[in-house]
């Protein structure tokens, strides 16, 4: 069981993180990936009472606070430095503070401040009566100002010099009277250590005030002091913020805090206007399950990493910048009042289409003007209606893109017109234009509906309206063929112009009229509700405070009506079921200081159950939407408040790519909604799972009865999963460390602290006969601790060795020993089409071993001097092909190709040298890959939503989506890229580079780990809470929810398909997946031949292994009874008499059970 972490510090230079746990548990990890973190080291310091705080004091070298005592800790070598006890028993100094800069130890314990040089020999101390008290919060800032909190007072010292006199401490300030009764944190200006403000926050003195938790700055060079947060909590501060808003010139601070909320941490920024002191909530965005400790900031603060109450760390960007302007309307345009109307989106087309008096196209993904179409020369008739009409992989219609205005217009896929209105009689100007079955149907000014020809636009047929006005607008219903006309009241037609009904109750304006799955919303002073099919009238929704309806719209998977009103006293939005006609949800933004205000745009993402709002002011949220309806997240404008002169409009989001584009009247932002709601990522630091697959070499790998496995559990406990049966197999005397088995020597391993446990001639047969696996047993000591497996005969121990051993025969055949001690393997590769092994190290460095001939190469990809300290310089990926080694580095310098015939080598790509995409400073590579089969690789930096492809000469070929901008992975599957994220999988061909289609999984409380596909037809995903399995359709926009179980971390252990080859058709095709969780083995299977039926009434059999009755009504009980997905696709729902008929048949001494 994992401890509460205690405290974090970060050495960003070596890139690595060391934690501290409260039962002493030292932590190092390396980041030289920033979204995956390796594990360096774990050790425990023991005696010492309580970890409190750890604080990095140069290099490897690491201060850590105890209960008793300070130490000074080789975090990598695991080495006890300088201790420092506490003697002072009458000190009044009861909290301690470690508090290192530039590798001089600054102590404050012992009623004294004190500082040690890197030798730990005493540089001077001040034991002054001033330090002899009760000190609340001591922070040393960038500019060596040290900070001292007490009861009520803060004082700021100047740290002069490090020589041996007691004038190195220089009073500057005190304050006085501050109207906190306690101190909770205090933060600095890290990115600008010239900036003298800094905040303090606790809780208030004073007991009337309605927010308990408040923050105030404070400028170090005057004693003004002003309020910033108020709040009902918090419990941490990020470092201070400063923005400058290029729009008007107004300086403000963020002042980013921590909340702790039960089950969850939030994340919220305040914006403090220095100009017009107004206070913003800039955002807020929660992380279920995640309890926060601590956290420490790193690469310029745009990132940080996280210690829980569950011993876990965590990293995510601060996101300092949630948003990107990518458009912005020029002064003459706004002075000719040529507004943005629209902005839309086609991931298909990899475009996105701005609509003012012409058409702006741009890129999707890089955001670059691509051309202005010009189809109107008077801004005084706006265009009136833009659609594109996409699905799937086709634009339907013939590749068509209809534009509605004074005229009517086809274009081509690549935006060129194919077609425009021949010139007629009525010239005048059409009013709207919607595409049905029939034809492409448009009303004019004239009030003559036209139903044109959808490829040619060639008239078909009018009808003109009998009843309504000349100002009536219409709907249609494809599933009924009807034209729907409303003004005052409805007239209906069919598809071919015939007059069916007239409905003449309503009597007064309708402002909208919407077409739903089963009924039809009319929408005037109040809502009416019709049957679709007959028109029957169902009901009235009237309107909250009898305030105007501005909108109305729907929610297909919760079949529910949504609308707006003009005063939002009771609230911005309005959610009604309308099987009840009930109302579900009233949703008002509660941080009133944002001004809310009406709404201008909705969405609903069903896989996620989020609710989205933007109102005019500049108010973005995610709703929870089940129970209280809590903002889930919520992202402010802050260009826009109550000063502004222009508004919002409204906001594009794609779910195939989780593109967001958000506009006003005059500007439009991009923002990724995939990374908008995304959880901090947890990493365990605990043992992973470990198992074996033991084959059985007499039968062949497909066979589901050859499949078994060896799983080490906790205090060296070995089970044996083997039919169906997970059970105690064996026990060791200490922990297991990794598992191991050579099946081509039948060798089966197990690695322990400092030993391996080996177990000669040991196949399935062995796990039936223990008596025998007891008396094969060999031992082999190691002279350091062990690390890892790297292949079968290569491991690494934690010294930083690497042996090549022969386990048959027990001896060594190669060592390597890093020649640089500040080195460290990042990335590793033991090859399965070559005897080699590939390792890339933290200075640059390639070594090749090969296993063959115990030959080992040095490569260094860059010049280095003896000496010199570098950094920046880790590998952080490698890839083989059939003659070359591709190299790629984490941050700088760029992708190398060696050739593994002579180790000569050129650099393919210069990072420095390319056009990059991120929302961040930082460049770190997130994805590389190659794939040879196709000529090609794959380069992604963290911060971007493109995946650049090159081929292996390094041009660029093109760019596709991914899906966020900070946890993507690349897999190349035989038929597939599966590009992934936290909780979305975008699936494009391989060879086409296609994309083909999603999946998208509830990214509030799961966090995807793991993708496998099988047979290029179903993908494994899980999550870090359940199995999934899904299988992918042609023509579908999503994957198929097939199968769900609920596991704690599970992990993917194999899969087997029987032989079948479909020449006997009465042969069910099976499939085996096999998994691991915390607790136990799931055996999942599958009819692929039942699976494959699309209607409800299939048949699957399955072979039971028994022949009694008894064991009959066992396995009878265990059968899944058969489910299919919910609209939503997040949950499986099982079918009502799932087993309406059983027949049993004996066959060979097995029962056959056949469910119809």
């Amino acid at each position: 069981m994992q401890s509460s972490v205690a405290s974090v510090d970060i050495n960003d230079a070596n890139n690595i993180v060391t934690y501290c746990s409260t039962n002493g548990q030292i932590m190092t990890w390396d980041y030289s990936i920033l979204s995956k973190p390796q594990l360096l080291d774990s050790t425990f310091i023991n005696n010492q009472g309580l970890c409190k705080s750890i604080q990095y004091l140069v290099n490897n070298y690491v201060l850590i606070l105890f209960q008793t005592s300070i130490i000074a800790f080789d975090a990598v070598y695991s080495r006890i430095l300088n201790t420092w006890n506490f003697v002072n028993q009458q000190s009044k100094m009861t909290n301690q503070f470690i508090l290192p800069v530039n590798g001089i130890s600054y102590l404050l314990y012992d009623s004294c401040f004190k500082a040690f040089d890197q030798n730990f020999q005493l540089l001077f101390q001040d034991c002054s009566s001033f330090f002899d008290d009760t000190i609340v919060q001591a922070k040393l800032d960038p500019s060596m100002n040290l900070v001292v909190q007490k009861a009520y007072s803060f004082t700021i010292f100047q740290v002069l010099n490090n020589q041996l006199n007691q004038k190195d401490l220089k009073p500057i300030k005190s304050y006085y009277n501050i109207l906190l009764s306690t101190a909770i944190d205090i933060s600095f200006m890290n990115s600008d250590p010239d900036d003298n403000l800094y905040i303090i926050g606790g809780i208030t003195s004073q007991s009337s005030a309605d927010y308990k938790y408040q923050a105030y700055a404070l400028f170090k060079n005057y004693t003004n002091i002003f309020q910033v947060i108020q709040q009902r909590a918090f419990n941490y501060f990020f470092p201070v913020q400063k923005d400058l808003n290029k729009e008007n010139g107004s300086l403000g601070y963020n002042f980013k805090t921590v909340l702790l909320m039960n089950q969850k941490t939030a994340i919220q920024t305040f914006y403090y206007n220095m100009q017009s002191l107004d206070n913003f909530f800039g955002s807020n965005y929660l992380s279920q399950n995640v309890l926060t400790n601590n956290f420490k900031l790193f690469k310029k603060d745009q990132f940080y990493m996280v210690g829980d109450q569950n011993g876990l760390m965590t990293v995510d960007a601060t996101r300092k910048q949630i948003y990107t302007k990518v458009y912005n309307l020029s002064p003459s345009e706004i002075l000719q009042n040529d507004f943005i109307q629209g902005v839309y989106q086609s991931l298909i087309l990899q475009k996105y289409f701005i609509i003012k008096s012409n058409i702006y196209v741009f890129k999707i993904l890089t955001n670059e003007l691509i051309e202005i179409l010009e189809v109107k020369q008077n801004p005084s008739q706006p265009i009136q209606q833009f659609s594109i009409l996409d699905q799937q992989n086709i634009i339907i219609y013939n590749n068509n893109i209809y534009l509605f205005g004074s005229s009517i217009s086809i274009l081509d896929f690549d935006l060129t017109e194919k077609y425009s209105l021949k010139q007629s009689s009525d010239k005048s100007l059409v009013q709207n234009c919607i595409l049905s079955q029939i034809g492409l149907i448009c009303k004019k000014a004239s009030s003559i509906i036209t139903i044109f020809d959808k490829n040619n636009l060639n008239p078909i047929t009018t009808l003109q309206q009998r009843f309504l006005d000349n100002n009536y607008r219409f709907q249609i219903d494809n599933l009924y063929q009807r034209i729907i006309l409303y003004s005052s009241n409805i007239e209906v037609y069919s598809f071919n112009g015939n007059f069916q009904m007239y409905i003449s109750q309503i009597n007064t304006q309708i402002s909208a009229l919407q077409v739903f799955t089963n009924d039809i919303s009319v929408t005037s002073t109040n809502i009416f509700i019709y049957d679709r099919k007959t028109f029957n009238y169902r009901g009235e929704i009237l309107s909250p405070g009898g305030a105007a309806i501005l909108n109305t719209g729907f929610i297909p998977e919760l079949n529910q009506l949504v609308f707006q009103v003009s005063v939002i006293r009771f609230a911005q939005i309005f959610t009604v079921n309308l099987d009840t006609l009930l109302l579900v949800m009233s949703f008002k933004n509660q941080f009133t200081q944002n001004q809310p205000s009406n709404g201008v745009g909705y969405a609903y993402d069903k896989d996620q159950n989020l609710f989205m709002l933007l109102d005019q002011t500049g108010n973005f949220q995610t709703i929870d939407y089940q129970g209280q309806f809590l903002s889930q997240t919520t992202t402010k404008f802050v260009e826009y408040d109550q000063y502004s002169i222009y508004s919002f409009v409204g906001f594009s989001l794609d779910f195939q790519n989780n593109n967001l584009l958000v506009y006003s009247q005059t500007q439009v932002f991009n923002l990724c909604y995939g990374d908008l709601t995304n959880q901090l990522i947890r990493f365990r630091t605990d043992k992973k799972q470990l198992f074996a697959q033991i084959s059985d070499s007499t039968q062949g790998s497909q066979d589901q009865t050859s499949i078994a496995f060896i799983v080490a559990g906790d205090q060296g406990l070995v089970y044996k999963y083997q039919n169906t049966e997970f059970e105690y197999f064996y026990q060791l005397n200490e922990e297991i460390q990794s598992i191991n088995y050579i099946q081509n020597l039948k060798l089966l391993i197990i690695a322990l602290s400092q030993s391996f446990i080996i177990f000669n001639n040991f196949d399935q047969n062995s796990l039936s006969n223990l008596n025998l696996w007891q008396n094969q047993k060999q031992t082999v000591a190691l002279s350091s601790l062990f690390s890892s497996f790297i292949c079968n005969d290569v491991f690494l121990t934690k010294d930083g060795l690497i042996s090549h051993y022969d386990f048959m025969n027990k001896i060594t055949l190669g060592k390597i020993n890093l020649q640089d001690f500040q080195s460290r393997v990042i990335k590793k590769i033991c090859s399965t089409t070559s005897p080699n092994v590939y390792f890339g190290l933290s200075n640059g460095d390639i070594i090749i071993y090969n296993r063959n001939t115990y030959q080992q190469y040095i490569i260094s990809l860059v010049s280095k001097q003896q000496g010199q300290q570098y950094f920046g310089l880790e590998i952080a990926y490698l890839a083989e092909t059939s003659t070359d080694l591709w190299a790629c580095f984490s941050s700088t310098q760029g992708i190398f190709k060696i050739n593994l015939k002579d180790q000569s080598f050129i650099q393919i790509i210069q990072f420095n040298s390319l056009n990059t995409y991120k929302t961040i400073q930082e460049l770190n590579v997130m994805i590389f890959d190659v794939d040879e089969q196709n000529t090609r690789f794959f380069l992604n930096f963290i911060g971007e939503k493109v995946l650049r492809v090159f081929d292996l000469s390094g041009n660029l070929l093109q760019i596709i989506s991914l899906a966020g901008i900070y946890y993507n992975t690349l897999q190349i599957s035989s038929s597939h890229l599966l590009v992934y994220t936290t909780f979305h999988v975008m699936i494009y061909d391989r060879i086409t580079l296609q994309y083909i289609q999603r999946i998208r999984r509830d990214n509030q409380n799961d966090i995807i780990v793991e993708v496998v596909e099988i047979n290029s037809q179903y993908l494994v995903i899980l999550s870090q809470s359940k199995y999934e399995l899904f299988q992918l359709k042609q023509n579908s926009k999503e994957a198929v929810l097939m199968d769900q179980v609920f596991l704690q971390n599970p992990t993917f252990m194999s899969y087997a398909i029987n032989n079948n080859d479909n020449s006997n058709q009465n042969i069910d095709q099976i499939m085996q997946v096999f998994l691991l969780s915390s607790n136990q083995i799931l055996e999942q299977k599958y009819n692929l031949i039942y699976e494959s039926i699309q209607t409800l009434n299939n048949i699957c059999s399955i072979e039971v292994p028994v022949s009694t009755f008894y064991d009959n009504s066992f396995y009878m009980n265990k059968i899944k009874p058969v489910s299919f997905p919910d609209p939503s696709q997040r949950s499986m729902i099982p079918l009502n008499s799932s087993l309406p008929c059983l027949s049993i048949k004996q066959l060979r001494a097995q029962f056959t059970l056949n469910l119809f």
